[in-house]
């Protein structure tokens, strides 16, 4: 018994290690494949007709206001109004009348943007759908993805995998308090994406 429970110890440490090797790998290239492509400074990113800006949580939790959400906002502003993008496009999952992305165009507006400046898109199933339908239907070849941090490289990345070059430009990060769940979000999901990458 001793020694078929340290078997099975062995192999899950070995499975749990793969799995580690695997995200670490992922993202490492994710990364490496995105990096020129990210701008944090306003004044060296070109300019693009429309901007992309994910819809994001309003609040981090039931009444704490998300910091992530007033920073895409003020970076979305930036660009804007420094003449780098004349469009904003915001889409996500949370795209309904009452959802995150209207919050988003309202905090826009305060933001002196005009709000024939702001579509909101609702054919947002997922990133890739999102990014395919805007690549057809607008005949959309090029973009400035706004985002976090966390995130930048894998919108980028499964930007270009959609037919559509873009670069981006990053907010401000956000406390760790915050980040962290972001951080490990992006790591699994890093995963997801090479795989669509690689096999479909």
């Amino acid at each position: 018994m001793s020694n078929r429970r340290h078997s099975v110890i062995k192999a899950i440490l070995l499975v749990t290690t793969l799995l580690l090797i695997l995200t670490l790998g992922c993202s490492g290239w994710v990364v490496s494949q995105t990096k020129n492509y990210i701008f944090e400074n306003i004044d060296d990113i070109p300019h693009n007709r429309v901007g992309l800006l994910l819809s994001t949580e309003y609040y981090y939790n039931d009444s704490e206001p998300n910091v992530l959400f007033d920073n895409c906002i003020k970076a979305t502003a930036d660009l804007y109004h420094s003449g780098r993008i004349t469009h904003i496009l915001i889409g996500g999952a949370h795209s309904g009348m009452d959802g995150e992305s209207m919050k988003m165009k309202d905090a826009l507006i305060t933001q002196n943007i005009s709000e024939s400046a702001i579509t909101v898109e609702y054919n947002s199933r997922d990133l890739l759908a999102l990014l395919q339908y805007m690549h057809h239907s607008y005949r959309l070849d090029s973009l400035t993805v706004i985002a976090d941090p966390s995130s930048i490289h894998r919108l980028v990345f499964i930007s270009h995998q959609s037919g559509i070059t873009a670069v981006a430009y990053c907010s401000q990060d956000i406390p760790w308090r915050y980040a962290w769940r972001y951080k490990l979000h992006e790591l699994f999901a890093n995963v997801r994406t090479v795989t669509d990458a690689c096999f479909f």
